[in-house]
């Protein structure tokens, strides 16, 4: 699918994307099936379980990562997964959320231009990919015409977080906890979420659409 759909709704776009969903459901679960297969061949050939002996007859012991690493990394190849991905606008800046088993997704790197959000997309592909041990992944654009400020809710977790950075005495030796940068980054990201509070999250006009589709497919 090359064109980015539009819903007007967060809950529209739940609803319409969740086949895609069950689709990847399944297809995870061969991955799964194939990996443990591999694994379990390898055990056998090997002779893993009699040279590594278990502290319990019902546990086998974990195979060692590299190992496990070399067993898994093409276990995907050949098979397709739906990466549905939301693109959106917020306070001037460019953003995406995605994932292949919510339709609202996750990630918040924030991209000044379409071009630059294009890119972050692609690199997420990529990584996602080789995080599905091989598998195609299939992006699936969307944008959301609803707008969102955040919640009551929202701004009462930001308001008790700000207290609880704020309630470290200035005399507790953060530089040896490790936690003076981190108490700064924190506090800096959390005042601007609340001046930005009542800044809209939002989709792509149809312009950004555009451009977007031109950028990514060419």
């Amino acid at each position: 699918m090359r064109n980015i759909t539009i819903f007007e709704t967060n809950a529209q776009a739940v609803a319409a994307l969740a086949e895609y969903v069950e689709c990847n459901n399944v297809t995870l679960g061969k991955i799964r099936e194939i990996g443990r297969a591999k694994e379990a061949e390898y055990r056998t050939k090997t002779g893993y379980d009699k040279k590594v002996k278990s502290p319990s007859p019902d546990l086998k012991v974990h195979l060692p990562p590299a190992e496990r690493q070399k067993l898994w990394v093409d276990v995907g190849k050949g098979l397709e997964l739906n990466c549905m991905v939301s693109l959106k606008s917020y306070n001037g800046n460019y953003y995406f959320l995605a994932d292949v088993t919510e339709p609202l997704g996750s990630n918040e790197d924030e991209y000044s231009t379409i071009n630059d959000l294009v890119d972050g997309v692609r690199n997420y592909l990529t990584r996602e990919s080789a995080r599905r041990h091989g598998a195609g992944i299939t992006p699936h654009f969307y944008t959301i015409k609803e707008e969102k400020t955040l919640n009551s809710e929202e701004r009462e977790n930001l308001r008790l977080s700000q207290e609880a950075w704020d309630s470290i005495p200035d005399n507790v030796p953060l530089e040896v906890l490790g936690l003076k940068e981190k108490k700064e980054q924190f506090k800096s990201v959390l005042d601007y979420l609340v001046a930005a509070a009542d800044i809209p999250k939002k989709g792509l006009t149809p312009e950004e659409c555009a451009e977007f589709e031109k950028l990514f497919y060419k």
